[in-house]
Formats: C-alpha cells, structure tokens, sequence
C-alpha cells in the first residue's frame, strides 16, 4: 500500500529552466492529500524557496531541501545537518579567496551570499527568488549554516583550479558536479 509520495523539483515537477511548476500538478497534489495520502517534495533548493513553490498546500507536506541538509514537517524541522561555525569560515576564507567564484551559505532561515557580481544577486534573488541576505562579513550571519555551495565563474576554464585547490584545502568535504550545472555544491 502507498502511503508516502516523494519527487524531485527541478527537471521532474518544473520543467528545465524554469521556476513554475508543471501545469496541472497541484490539482493532482490536491486530489492525493485528499485521499490520504503523504507528499514530500525533495530538491536542492532552500526551504522558504520549496514553501513558495508549494503555496496552498505548505502547510499540509513535508519538505527534504538542501540536498537533504534540512528536513520539514508541517512547519517543524526534522533534521539539520548543523555545519560547524569554524568549518563554514575555514570553507568560507577558502571560496572568497578565489577570484572566480560567489559563495551561498544556506541557513535555515534564508541562504546568505556575498555577491562580487549583480548577476549573482540578481540570480539568486529575482530569478531563483530565495529568501537571501547579503553579507559582508561572516559574523553578520546569525543562522545554522546546513549547506555552503560555490558557483564558479566561466566554469570551463575554472572548475580545474577550483576544484583542485577546494580538494587541497578541504579534502574532508564531498565535493559534488551536477553535469550541466554550473557550479559545485
């Protein structure tokens, strides 16, 4: 018997490249709340992102966001891979230091970013529509960090000295390529 019905976002309910959800699936998510059963969207985006996405019906599904990073249920969080504060500024130091990369720290309550370019703000921002926050230094961010993910500037010619120095300096973290992305997370 199905209880449980999770799906991704991107590429499976809202079509490549765009922000909208797939014509017709809320009234399909609607009739399977109605008959009992459970739904769970699951994505690498972040939670109020998810819950904008879900509106009229956020309240009543869970949500896996960040990779996995952040579980909620009806509004309750249950699970949050706290990232420790010293690793997000060692990671941090290490993105920044890079002159061909943005940073987005993901939180809890919003994702923070340290924008050097305004198509990163605006991207993130006006395009993905996140709840974000700008910061100029890492003591500003008063919020559990769950997710730290890079986007690498003209990525083709970048991602090699990149890639290598995040695997020097930080050899203890996964470091995942989403093929036809731009950017590590």
């Amino acid at each position: 018997m199905i209880k449980l019905i999770a799906s991704d976002l991107d590429g499976t309910l809202i079509p490549e490249g765009t922000q909208e959800m797939e014509d017709g699936f809320m009234d399909v998510l609607g009739e399977l709340l109605e008959r009992g059963y459970e739904f769970c969207a699951a994505s690498g985006r972040q939670y109020a992102n998810m819950r904008r996405v879900f509106e009229g019906y956020r309240d009543r599904i869970g949500f896996v966001c960040e990779n996995g990073a952040l579980v909620m249920e009806h509004g309750t969080i249950r699970y949050a891979q706290k990232l420790p504060r010293e690793l997000v500024s060692e990671v941090s130091a290490d993105i920044l230091s890079l002159s061909c990369t943005d940073i987005l720290l993901s939180g809890v309550k919003a994702c923070y970013i340290h924008p050097r370019t305004d198509w990163f703000e605006n991207q993130i921002i006006n395009v993905l529509k996140n709840e974000t926050c700008v910061f100029q230094d890492l003591d500003e961010v008063d919020d559990t960090i769950v997710k730290i993910a890079m986007y690498i500037y003209d990525f083709p010619k970048n991602i090699e000295t990149s890639g290598h120095f995040l695997r020097k300096s930080m050899g203890c973290l996964p470091i995942f390529y989403v093929p036809g992305m731009t950017g590590l997370t």
